[in-house]
């Protein structure tokens, strides 16, 4: 009796397996397709116009920047000018 048990056990999982298998192929591969499609056009319009508006962005920055900077040092001279009159 324990010998025909064991082998019923092993039939049913092996069906199970590859009914799970044959499912998931399927769903991958149909999602796959719809996403590459969309994603290229979107891409190919958006990154000329995004690189354009980039470059004007940085240069701003970075002159407001440079700016501050100075204004920093400027602060420190007036402290050390009061500290020598005391």
């Amino acid at each position: 009796m324990k010998k025909k048990k064991k082998k019923r056990k092993k039939k049913m999982t092996t069906e199970k397996k590859k009914k799970k298998k044959k499912k998931k192929k399927k769903k991958k591969k149909k999602k796959k397709k719809k996403k590459k499609k969309k994603n290229k056009n979107k891409n190919k319009t958006m990154t000329k116009k995004n690189k354009k508006e980039k470059k004007k962005r940085k240069k701003k920055k970075k002159k407001k920047k440079k700016k501050k900077k100075k204004k920093k040092k400027k602060k420190k001279k007036k402290k050390k000018k009061k500290k020598k009159k005391k």
